[in-house]
């Protein structure tokens, strides 16, 4: 018997977020020796045969020459006098590729290790092992199961009936330009039409017609006040590649061309450059979860704006202190131009009060500084206090930033003022430890590129390019706002929209939709928001309740319409998803406008032997669906690479890998994450690995669960290859698969 390290593990996670600091290295280092010995552990164990379900799939192949042989398809190989015929593992046995590629008594010609194996495959069959003992035997044609001792002749279809039933609608080959506009119910209408300024905050179930209304909108504010609405001051902000190639083709069907569609993370790349040319463009891909969520936290406007106030009072102490040996009416003209400036941003304010001392900046009703003693010690103090200010005013904004995150004390004090009990000491460390790293970096980096060394000198030098943190890039640029003004567009003007979309309003923190909403105009604010919470995956919004959001972001005019109506998923598919979020769904009189068929659950005990049903249902698909299709989705980025190997070795080859959500959104068969299918909608879906330890019984699983079901519009099947199965699966469907 092995040992079970997982509870170790669990219960020294819960100490190190309990513990002093001076113990957190110590527990820390003892937490790692035990994930590298469950780790191998785990690998071990899947190179065993287990003896409860040692194999899934027998065949017998009948080779040129006459000679017969006999193998069984396990997880595992396994060569015993005490078994008939040699076990091989579907993963890594060569000869296993006859078990998915070919029926029974199909001729087959394929290369072996080093030889060219040909003959005929005599024999077939799918097996099913529960606890030792042989319950089912599926054959080409039908199903035996063995019931109560006895074997009888299954009536239920154990693969998948891509329907043609009357509840399936006709399916269009394009999957881009759904003719949606003459389905509009009355709600929708009055949600799309309201007036041209406020906030409209759509809110509904998938498939309710979010995205679509919002669109539609757009279409409305153009053909009502086109000259307020010019659509190239028109912005849509989605989250993925996949959406905004959906919305770009979606909208010129609806008569709409060159408004702007971004993700918002390539929108604040490229405004970063622009405000912080100096900065790293790159963005890390290992932030930890802990950097993530605190960077994320709306706690930041507040502590920015106290950290300023700070500032403004250190830097008027030390005026004070400078003015103090000069004439009364010397002191009394440089706090006068100092206020005078106070209705700018304070970066602007220091430098035009050190460019007046130099007599390099006029001010309105000042005479200029004609004191020599002035003219030194007013830009020495402002230099002194904020190093680097004069020359590039956003020095100061990048100064507030990193001494806010790079001293751990300062950090820590900031979080418990502004956010008490929210953060663990262990996720403070994190953060303070990350922005440390990438502050080094960043100044190694800089070093190195104001050196006289040739260009590939410095490529060698730095093995490793400076890096922000995608979180990061809005926090500078909220700080620009603050210290330095508006952002500026292409034509050195302020950034303003005259209309704003948001879509997938969920998943975007509350710092993100601030700064989106500044630049917005601010006298005729028109913004539309289309969410769904119970969609809410992204890691890091803090923010759960509308009303809190809307307070935060100074919400006042908003009129929420809330879509009751399911248009994409059958009646079935909505329930089950219903009862996946139970009590934590926010949209409880959600419903669907069709039915259709039920939604099916199949569990495996292997993953062998879910292949071996996806391959064959996956080639049924292809024959039977040319026009439709078909997407295997996944929670874990390597179940999908487990499934995209396995049909490769099955040799079907009609399917796609999506990677980075380069969906093809026409007839085929797709493997992908379900994050990466936020918004979109497949005619069937396939969610694989449906066990509890891939979906346990935790509000982000259930949401990702309720995000892959409903992708689907006509059929779903869930599948599940090894036990204990998700907790999160309703009972009854359990019960009748």
């Amino acid at each position: 018997n092995q040992t079970n390290y997982y509870q170790d593990i669990q219960d020294l996670r819960q100490l190190i977020s309990e513990s002093k600091e001076e113990d957190a290295p110590m527990l820390t280092a003892s937490m790692e020796r035990l994930l590298i010995l469950q780790k191998k552990q785990d690998e071990q164990k899947a190179n065993k045969i287990n003896p409860h379900t040692p194999y899934f799939g027998h065949i017998k192949i009948e080779e040129d020459g006459g000679e017969e042989r006999e193998i069984l398809i396990g997880t595992a190989s396994m060569t015993s006098l005490e078994l008939p015929c040699v076990i091989v593992d579907w993963k890594k046995a060569p000869i296993s590729m006859l078990f998915y590629r070919y029926c029974e008594d199909d001729e087959f010609s394929e290369r072996i290790g080093d030889r060219i194996m040909e003959g005929f495959l005599t024999l077939k069959r799918t097996l099913r092992i529960k606890d030792g003992e042989l319950v089912s035997i599926q054959l080409e044609s039908h199903t035996l199961i063995k019931d109560n001792g006895v074997w009888k002749l299954s009536t239920k279809n154990h693969g998948l009936n891509f329907t043609t039933s009357p509840h399936e609608q006709k399916v269009s080959t394009e999957k881009y330009l759904p003719e949606i506009t003459a389905l509009i119910d009355s709600k929708q209408f009055e949600a799309m039409t309201r007036p041209e300024s406020g906030i409209v905050e759509l809110q509904g179930g998938a498939g309710s017609g979010k995205t679509t209304i919002a669109l539609h909108r757009i279409a409305y504010l153009i053909g009502k006040n086109p000259e307020r609405f010019q659509p190239d001051k028109i912005a849509v902000f989605v989250f993925n590649k996949a959406i905004q190639r959906y919305i770009a083709r979606l909208l010129p069907n609806i008569g709409v061309q060159d408004v702007q569609i971004w993700i918002y993370t390539e929108w604040i790349q490229k405004i970063l450059l622009r405000c912080f040319p100096k900065m790293p463009q790159q963005f890390a891909q290992d932030t930890p979860l802990a950097a993530i969520e605190i960077k994320r936290h709306e706690l930041w406007v507040k502590a920015f704006e106290e950290s300023i106030d700070k500032q403004i009072t250190h830097f008027e102490t030390g005026l004070d202190e400078t003015l103090k040996s000069l004439a009364e009416s010397e002191q009394q003209k440089a706090w006068g131009v100092w206020k005078k400036l106070a209705t700018e941003p304070i970066a602007v304010r220091l430098v035009s009060f050190a460019m007046w001392s130099l007599d390099e900046k006029k001010i309105d009703g000042v005479s200029p500084c004609q004191n020599d003693s002035l003219r030194q010690r007013i830009p020495i103090l402002v230099e002194n206090e904020f190093p680097g200010i004069l020359d590039d005013p956003r020095a100061f904004a990048i100064m507030i930033w990193d001494d806010c995150f790079l001293y751990q004390k300062h950090l820590k004090a900031i979080l418990n003022r502004h956010a008490p009990d929210y953060f663990s000491d262990s996720k403070i460390e994190q953060t303070w430890s990350r922005h440390t790293d990438l502050y080094q970096l960043r100044q190694e980096s800089q070093e190195v590129e104001d050196s006289t060394w040739e260009e590939e000198i410095k490529k060698n030098i730095m093995s490793q390019p400076a890096e922000l943190d995608e979180e990061d890039a809005t926090l500078l640029l909220l700080l620009y706002q603050m210290t330095i003004g508006q952002i500026l567009g292409k034509d050195k003007n302020p950034m303003v929209f005259a209309h704003l979309t948001v879509d997938e309003v969920q998943d975007f923190s509350a710092l993100e939709l601030k700064l989106l909403f500044s630049v917005i105009s601010q006298k005729e604010q028109s913004i539309t928001l289309a969410g769904d919470f119970d969609q809410q995956i992204v890691f890091g919004s803090s923010i759960k309740e509308r009303h809190v959001l809307h307070e935060f972001l100074g919400m006042t005019d908003v009129s929420i319409e809330a879509l009751e109506i399911g248009y994409r998923s059958t009646e079935q598919i909505i329930n089950i998803s219903k009862q996946v979020l139970g009590s934590h769904s926010v949209n409880q009189a959600w419903k669907s406008v069709r039915q259709g068929d039920p939604v099916e659950f199949l569990a495996f005990h292997s993953t062998g032997e879910m292949m071996d049903f996806l391959a064959r249902a996956v080639t049924q698909f292809l024959r039977k669906r040319p026009h439709s299709n078909l997407a295997i989705l996944t929670r874990f980025s390597d179940q999908a690479d487990v499934i995209h190997k396995g049909l490769l070795h099955a040799e079907v080859n009609n399917i796609s890998r999506i990677r980075d959500q380069e969906f093809s959104f026409s007839a085929g068969v797709e493997i992908s994450e379900i994050h990466q299918t936020k918004g979109l909608e497949f005619d069937y879906v396939i969610l694989a690995n449906c066990d509890e330890a891939t979906f346990p019984d935790t509000l982000t699983a259930r949401r990702l669960l309720h995000v892959g079901i409903t992708r689907a519009a006509h059929q779903l099947w869930l599948l599940a290859d090894k036990e204990p199965v998700s907790p999160l699966l309703p009972r009854d469907l359990l019960e009748t698969s």
